[in-house]
């Protein structure tokens, strides 16, 4: 099932290959769970009603934050496995620090050059709308409705690359896949993501 909290432990001491959780995360019902939550999002915007639109942002900006500490995850856990023979890259406090915030997230996506800088500060403006949406209910349906379009873009970056890099051949045909046109013969990861978010 897709992860509920962003909020994750950087290492799992228990694992010893990173390559074993990219295994873990990338399968095909945790990429049906994000694509659901878009396509609930864009039922939301096309609603238009103020609170659909404010719910529309709410699941943009957790789905943005998922998505961003399952990458941060990878990252930390490839530089434990590496640190055996070179000085790790991040430290301790920093893995905590990013994964427990939205900006360090967005900050390493940017430095290790998953999103650009525009989509960054996208994804940061967003969240600052999000939080009064969330927590007190302040939001200006207009602005929001703008924001949560807007913020499609970098989320589009953001599940290709936590889902690129996979392929697996000789799957079955996948009914919802194949409506967006999607192949499986192989199904490729990556592809299928920027389909879907196309």
């Amino acid at each position: 099932p897709c992860p509920q909290s962003a909020t994750l432990n950087a290492v799992d001491n228990n694992r010893k290959d990173p390559r074993q959780h990219r295994s873990e995360f990338q399968t095909v019902a945790n990429l049906r769970d994000f694509t659901e939550a878009l396509e609930v999002v864009r039922d939301f915007i096309v609603a238009d009603s103020p609170q659909k639109i404010r719910l529309a942002l709410i699941i943009l900006d957790n789905t943005a934050e998922l998505l961003m500490a399952q990458i941060c995850r990878k990252l930390f856990e490839d530089d434990e496995f590496r640190a055996k023979i070179m000085r790790p890259r991040f430290g301790r406090k920093f893995k905590q620090k990013t994964l427990e915030f939205f900006p360090p997230k967005t900050a390493l996506m940017r430095s290790e050059g998953f999103i650009a800088e525009d989509e960054r500060a996208l994804l940061d403006l967003g969240h600052s709308y999000r939080n009064p949406a969330f927590h007190h209910g302040y939001h200006n349906p207009r602005s929001l409705r703008v924001m949560s379009i807007l913020l499609f873009r970098p989320i589009a970056t953001l599940l290709e690359k936590a889902f690129g890099g996979l392929s697996l051949g000789g799957a079955e045909e996948i009914p919802w896949l194949r409506e967006y046109g999607v192949s499986t013969h192989p199904l490729a990861f990556g592809d299928a993501a920027k389909r879907i978010t196309s």
